[in-house]
């Protein structure tokens, strides 16, 4: 699933969708999901895309955030694998 579609009536600058879209891949990753299309990263993109609407700008951020909200809500319940923090 590409987050892109879910922004087009949304107004990010251009760092934070790439921080936003390396989030999303890096959720996807460590829970071992395909970027595509499917339940599951239906709830990640979403989420991501919140987290960014409340003001939290580092990938990193994104990622761990995402991670700990989307557990919390039960709508993950696998342990993510740590993320290369470059």
């Amino acid at each position: 699933m590409d987050m892109i579609p879910l922004l087009k009536h949304r107004r990010f600058d251009p760092e934070l969708v790439d921080s936003m879209s390396e989030a999303y891949a890096n959720v996807c990753q460590a829970l071992g999901l395909s970027a595509e299309s499917d339940r599951a990263t239906k709830t990640i993109a979403p989420k991501i895309i919140e987290l960014a609407t409340r003001g939290v700008r580092s990938p990193i951020m994104i990622y761990t955030l995402a991670i700990e909200e989307l557990r919390n809500d039960h709508q993950v319940v696998l342990t993510p694998a740590p993320i290369d923090s470059r």
